[in-house]
C-alpha cells in the first residue's frame, strides 16, 4: 500500500488495515496502524474520511483503556459526520460511541447511540452495518444482563451475516 500514489489512495487503504487487524488480540499493531492512517487523512479533502479516521482512532484509544481520548476522538467524528450528512459515517461513529458508552457503563446512553446507529443503517439498507449494530446491542443487553434480548439480538446479527454469504458480513 505504501507504493500508492495519492495520500487519498493510502489513507483509506491503511484504514482497511486497520480494520482487518481489530480482532488480532495484540491491538499494538492496530493502534500503530490507525495512527499512521490518521496522518494521511489530515491531508485529504474528504472529510467523511477524516470522521472514520477519528471515529477507528478513538476505538484504539479505548482498548487501550483511554476513555476520555477516545470520547473526545469520537465525538469530534460524529460531529463532523453530522455536518456533512452522511449517514453512513454517522452510523459508523454512533457504533463506536455506543460501544465506548457501554465500556464506561452508561448503558441508558449506549442503548441509545446504538439504537440511532440501527436505525440508520436499516434505513440506508447496510445490511453489514445493520448486522454489527444488532451485534453491538447483543453485547450491551450481555452487559446489563438481559440474556434473553441478548440471545435474541445475536442471532439476529448472525442472520444478517448469513444472508450476506459470510461470517463478518464483508
Amino acid at each position: 500500500f505504501r507504493s500508492l500514489s495519492t495520500t487519498d489512495e493510502i489513507a483509506p487503504t491503511m484504514l482497511d488495515i486497520g480494520e482487518i487487524l481489530v480482532p488480532q488480540p495484540e491491538t499494538g499493531s492496530v493502534r500503530m496502524v490507525f495512527q499512521e492512517t490518521f496522518v494521511p487523512f489530515q491531508g485529504v479533502s474528504c472529510r467523511v474520511a477524516v470522521a472514520y479516521a477519528l471515529a477507528n482512532r478513538g476505538m484504539i484509544r479505548r482498548l487501550a483503556g483511554d476513555l476520555d481520548e477516545a470520547h473526545r476522538d469520537m465525538n469530534e467524528a460524529l460531529g463532523l459526520a453530522r455536518s456533512i450528512g452522511d449517514e453512513r459515517a454517522i452510523a459508523h461513529v454512533l457504533g463506536r460511541l455506543g460501544n465506548l458508552a457501554t465500556a464506561r457503563g452508561a448503558y441508558a446512553r449506549a442503548r441509545e447511540l446504538l439504537e440511532e446507529c440501527l436505525t440508520i443503517r436499516q434505513r440506508i439498507g447496510d445490511s453489514r452495518g445493520t448486522g454489527l449494530a444488532q451485534g453491538n446491542l447483543g453485547n450491551l443487553a450481555i452487559a446489563e444482563g438481559d440474556l434473553a434480548r441478548a440471545r435474541s439480538l445475536l442471532d439476529e446479527s448472525a442472520a444478517a451475516f448469513r444472508r450476506r454469504g459470510d461470517m463478518w458480513g464483508y
